[in-house]
């Protein structure tokens, strides 16, 4: 297994995590081989590209995010792709940092952890 490292950046929101780090993947490297994300304006990854320029894999999602079409040689070696979240290939679930989100059913699997932790705050007062 090769070793994989991510690098990020600012994200939409031109901070590291005002936007929640959509968009702020910068490059991949697998194995010491790096390829760089292509984002569309809402920080999904359309395609990845190598050092050479080629595409070896691109993306296509539905309005809830579920990936309609893949293609390219290695569309399924990228973890990180609607969102620029962590897409588990064996659950098919997008990890958002405290909380899944299910694309085909258009819902989280949980509650906003950070709508609870508000609402807990609120009580205290």
């Amino acid at each position: 297994m090769s070793e994989i490292q991510y690098f990020r950046g600012n994200d939409l929101s031109g901070t590291l995590q005002g936007a929640g780090g959509v968009g702020g993947l910068l490059a991949v490297s697998i194995g010491g081989q790096f390829y760089l994300p292509c984002l569309d304006a809402n920080g999904n990854v359309t395609a990845y590209i190598d050092e050479s320029g080629t595409v070896v894999a691109s993306y296509e999602y539905d309005a809830f995010g579920d990936t309609i079409a893949q293609t390219g040689s290695h569309a399924d070696a990228f973890r990180f792709r609607f969102s620029t979240k962590y897409h588990d290939p064996e659950t098919g679930l997008y990890y958002y940092g405290r909380r899944f989100y299910d694309p085909p059913r258009g819902r989280w699997l949980n509650r906003d952890p950070i709508e609870e932790d508000v609402m807990r705050h609120i009580r205290l007062q």
